[in-house]
């Protein structure tokens, strides 16, 4: 009896269990590739590019900042950072996505709301496998100072089957529909060196780890799986 459970004991330590799966979003890093950013944006002149993990890097939190483009009457969507993971396995990736981020637009005439787009690459980055999600406005608006925002709120993915060696880019962005007679400087908070994670709300201030999570547990090659 008790080398049977010695035995379940180590067959279960050597096999993760199945959950959802969570990437931090830390303030530097960077990665392997730069694949071109989706043509979705607008504008992409502000975005750099940082390397995300399912492990924290323990980067300090830091604000990466962008402008309106001052001679639009409309509307401005723009990405600020594209996140790209380290390489997956082969899978079909569905189910959902949610996020929280901290932000804020230094003036409430910005009208600023959240932007994210999500797709699978080739592990070189030459080559887009699908676009997960892609919301390129909605949600409330941001605080004129920071403030924890769903980026997105839970939403249904598009279904995309990656191979072996690809990644996961994540596009974080706004669409601003204020007045752009001036320009007003939008903040996004990144970093993961705080002992707690942002918490699911649209509410929190303090400067806890931001945020991307999947519905599924995402697989990385050479992580044995039971079926």
């Amino acid at each position: 009896m008790k080398k049977y459970l010695l035995f379940l004991l180590v067959l279960l330590a050597a096999c993760p269990a199945f959950s959802a799966t969570r990437f931090y979003l830390p303030s530097s890093g960077t990665p392997e590739i730069s694949p071109t950013p989706s043509t979705s944006w607008d504008r992409t002149t502000d975005m750099d590019r940082v390397r995300c993990t399912i492990n924290k890097f323990y980067t300090v939190s830091a604000s990466k900042t962008s402008t309106t483009n001052a001679t639009l009457g409309t509307y401005d969507n723009f990405v600020t950072r594209q996140y790209i993971s380290n390489p997956i396995g082969a899978q079909t990736i569905s189910g959902y996505v949610s996020g929280e981020i901290r932000v804020s637009e230094s003036s409430g005439n910005a009208n600023a709301e959240r932007a994210v787009i999500i797709r699978v690459f080739s592990k070189n980055g030459a080559t887009s496998r699908g676009t997960l999600l892609s919301t390129l406005n909605g949600g409330s608006e941001y605080n004129t100072s920071l403030r924890n925002l769903y980026f997105p709120a839970r939403i249904a993915l598009t279904t995309v089957t990656s191979e072996s060696g690809d990644r996961i880019v994540i596009e974080i962005g706004t669409y601003a529909r204020g007045y752009f007679y001036s320009s007003y400087t939008i903040t996004h908070s990144f970093g993961d060196d705080n002992a707690s994670d942002l918490p699911v709300n649209q509410t929190e201030t303090n400067a806890y780890n931001p945020w991307i999570e999947f519905s599924q547990d995402i697989r990385f090659p050479g992580v044995r799986y039971i079926k």
